[in-house]
């Protein structure tokens, strides 16, 4: 199952910069359900109002490099907003399925991916989206 899935993780400059913690959250809860899935790590740029922001996030960024060399980086070298990065980022995806998570979540509970992929690959969902409680917000419901 691993080969059919692709890791998108994006992330940007938040003020606990130069630390790396949320994101090796993030990477070791995704590791727990697709060990072995190719990981590509978005990194937008720095918006003009959080310029300050940015000598911290250039170190973040190396430190995730040295850290994590098995993965792919797409640093983008302006402000790219998530959707834009995305878009940058899908033609380096040769995978069938993506999944998309924020630097700052986390995956827990029992989450059967094996047969989440099944149900896309055989067409009968194009789209699984997780929440993080067990309810929906009414907006979410008709998803």
């Amino acid at each position: 199952m691993d080969a059919t899935i692709t890791i998108l993780i994006s992330t940007s400059p938040i003020k606990s910069h130069p630390s790396t913690y949320i994101i090796d959250k993030c990477i070791e809860s995704v590791r727990k359900y697709l060990p072995t899935s190719r990981i590509i790590i978005m990194a937008d740029g720095v918006r003009p109002e959080q310029e300050d922001y940015q000598p911290r996030y250039e170190e973040y960024l190396s430190r995730l490099q040295n850290k994590y060399p098995e993965i792919t980086f797409n640093i983008a070298t302006s402000h790219r907003h998530q959707a834009g990065m995305t878009k940058d980022t899908l033609p380096m995806v040769q995978t069938p399925l993506i999944f998309f998570i924020e630097h700052d979540w986390e995956m827990i509970g029992q989450i059967p991916m094996l047969e989440l992929a099944e149900i896309i690959l055989e067409g009968r969902a194009n789209l699984i989206r997780f929440s993080l409680d067990e309810w929906m917000i009414p907006e979410h419901l008709y998803m």
